[in-house]
């Protein structure tokens, strides 16, 4: 693993990248220290700011779509999460992957930078110069296991690098072989095509960096390529363009009516930049620059106008690669409370703008990853990062089907969301972003819901690696990866409005019923 981490770190987009001495260690969840207990959220904290907060009846936006939630995983890295035995792959993976997608498929995507390097070795060809993982046996019986386990709905990720539609076609049978073609959703072109020029494929001595197309490498010839492709690959949905900068964004509607097949337009973000070496850059990696509206909504606003068009031309859109901290994430930034909360607010701001689903990247030793694993002689053993906990949250606030309600709340490091579900139930998220100062709220809401129950997601300040959701904890380990029913407090009305105490570094989820009036 050691020696192909490293070989993926190269491949970054600097080569400045230091290599991760190893996955960080968990420490024993000090639950006494978290802040955000029941009894402290049912009154308000003596000299904090008070703020309004008023929901409406008013429904906007798209019902929140199946499986919204998704995981984007490295070819290389599906095996050490898996295990090297097809015949007993990690169920603990596979249980915390399925949960991100409560009562349906949940979508995963095999790709990342690795699908520019991996092939499945075709008879006759040489190894291409820029790929160093190859997709054996072994490799396709751990994806079929999987497949079998997890139920999910794959987007299979192929070679566009390098450049032969015969290496793609013979990657995508075999992959497809491997996992069924009914679970297949999508077969995408190639990994962030709009970078192909800036990023060293292979080097070849003298020369260093070669890339994998020039310069000039535009939309269009990516379409074009893309065309070429289609017409060698098995006749399944296609995705694309999965590219990672605005420069192409313009040309959505170019994509959408000109590459045949391509039903499901992506795209991969990062707000920040654990390369960035300017630390007065906005895309440092600072927990200050993460919870900036830059790195959430303003994120997503720069989405909105290619979702619209992808959706007039009737493609889905997903945003199927998505983390805190690109080049493997940022110790203090993205594996702490601080992360959690932003993935909360950042999963609202997309559904926002209609998105249909965003999968969250993973690979062993990113600082990003939801989940790191342990085997020994008496089974598996799972480590649980804060992100998971905030993806926990936002499945809870904002069920499948669920529609976004309009309000008034202040601005700042309050962010304020509102949904209401199939059945008439109104949810309440309220994030506290400060470091250091309780938010006491005054809630309004529509009709007359009763008493709301209230749980919250915290931990000992924005840096915390510990956290607790609902008063409950997966721990330092879990053998079982279940965490346990949310111990929650109920908030009776006064005077037609609630009374809520939201800590530092915190998020509050309310829950109510269906409004009367």
């Amino acid at each position: 693993m050691v020696s192909m981490l490293r070989r993926y770190r190269t491949l970054l987009a600097t080569t400045t990248v230091a290599l991760l001495t190893g996955v960080i260690a968990a420490v024993a969840p000090d639950l006494s220290s978290a802040g955000g207990s029941a009894a402290t959220l049912t009154s308000w904290t003596a000299g904090a700011p008070v703020s309004d907060v008023s929901v409406s009846s008013t429904r906007y936006g798209r019902a929140l779509p199946p499986a919204f939630i998704g995981l984007s995983v490295e070819y290389w890295a599906l095996r050490e999460y898996l295990g090297a035995d097809p015949k007993a792959i990690n169920p603990l993976f596979v249980k915390l992957v399925k949960a991100l997608a409560p009562g349906t498929r949940v979508q995963v995507r095999i790709g990342g930078i690795s699908q520019d390097r991996s092939w499945v070795p075709v008879p006759g060809m040489a190894r291409p110069p820029g790929v160093w993982y190859s997709l054996n046996s072994n490799w396709l019986a751990d994806a079929h296991a999987f497949e079998q386990a997890s139920h999910a709905r794959v987007t299979l990720g192929l070679n566009l690098a390098a450049d032969s539609p015969l290496l793609a076609a013979y990657e995508a049978r075999a992959l497809v072989k491997a996992v069924g073609s009914a679970n297949v959703a999508a077969l995408e072109i190639g990994n962030e095509p709009d970078l192909y020029f800036r990023s060293s494929w292979y080097s070849d001595a003298p020369a260093a960096g070669l890339p994998a197309r020039t310069s000039t490498y535009s939309a269009q010839q990516y379409i074009d390529d893309a065309n070429i492709w289609a017409a060698a690959l098995p006749h399944l949905p296609l995705a694309g363009p999965a590219l990672t900068t605005a420069n192409w964004l313009p040309d959505t509607t170019a994509f959408a009516t000109e590459i045949p097949g391509l039903r499901v337009f992506t795209a991969h973000h990062y707000p920040l930049w654990a390369c960035q070496t300017d630390k007065q850059a906005g895309d440092y990696p600072t927990m200050a620059n993460l919870l900036t509206n830059n790195s959430s909504a303003g994120l997503a606003k720069g989405y909105a106008l290619s979702v619209a068009r992808a959706h007039a031309a009737g493609l889905s859109y997903r945003l199927d690669e998505l983390g805190s901290v690109s080049c493997a994430g940022k110790a203090g930034v993205s594996n702490t409370l601080g992360a959690a909360l932003w993935t909360v607010d950042t999963l609202f701001n997309f559904a926002k703008i209609g998105i249909n689903g965003v999968n969250f990247h993973t690979l062993p030793g990113a600082l990003y990853q939801p989940f790191t694993f342990t085997h020994s002689g008496s089974g598996w053993q799972a480590h649980i990062f804060p992100d998971y906990y905030g993806v926990l949250m936002f499945l809870r606030a904002f069920p499948e089907g669920a529609r976004l309600l309009r309000l008034s709340a202040p601005s700042g490091s309050l962010k304020v969301w509102a949904t209401i579900g199939r059945s008439g139930t109104i949810r309440v998220v309220l994030i506290n972003q400060s470091g250091s100062s309780p938010r006491n709220i005054r809630l309004s809401l529509p009709g007359r819901p009763g008493a709301l129950s209230a749980q919250a997601l915290t931990g000992a300040g924005l840096r915390a690696g510990n956290v607790t959701l609902g008063g409950q904890s997966f721990g330092a380990r879990t053998s079982t990866a279940t965490l346990g029913a949310p111990r929650t407090a109920l908030i009776e009305p006064h005077g037609g409005s609630y009374e809520i105490s939201v800590p530092a570094s915190s998020a509050v989820l309310l829950t109510g019923t269906s409004p009367s009036g």
